[in-house]
C-alpha cells in the first residue's frame, strides 16, 4: 500500500478539485517579507517560507539572531473551557 502525502487523504473523494488545488497553492507560497530599522540594525520579519503545515509563522531576524514563532490552534473551541490552554516549548541553538 503505498503511503499518501501528508493532506492528501481521499476518503471517498478523488482529490481536491482544480480551484482548491490553485487556492491552496497560492497560500503555500504567499511569502511575505517586512524590513524595518529598529535601534541601529535591520528587523527582517518573514512569513510563508517555512512550518507551512502551522495555521500561522513568522521567521524574526534582528541582526545575527533569527527566532522561529510558529502557532498552531484547534478549529472549533473546546466545550466547558473557558480560558486559553497555552503551551510554550522553547529551544535555544548557539552555532
Amino acid at each position: 500500500m503505498p503511503l499518501a502525502a501528508p493532506g492528501s487523504h481521499t476518503r471517498g473523494r478523488e482529490g481536491p478539485s482544480a480551484e482548491e488545488a490553485k487556492d491552496r497553492e497560492t497560500r503555500m507560497f504567499d511569502v511575505q517579507r517586512e524590513e524595518l530599522i529598529w535601534g541601529d540594525r535591520k528587523l527582517v520579519l518573514e512569513t510563508g517560507k517555512v512550518a507551512r503545515q502551522a495555521d500561522g509563522a513568522v521567521i524574526a531576524t534582528y541582526g545575527e539572531t533569527s527566532v522561529l514563532a510558529t502557532v498552531v490552534s484547534a478549529k472549533e473551541p473546546k466545550a466547558g473551557i473557558d480560558f486559553l490552554p497555552l503551551t510554550v516549548n522553547y529551544q535555544e541553538r548557539a552555532y
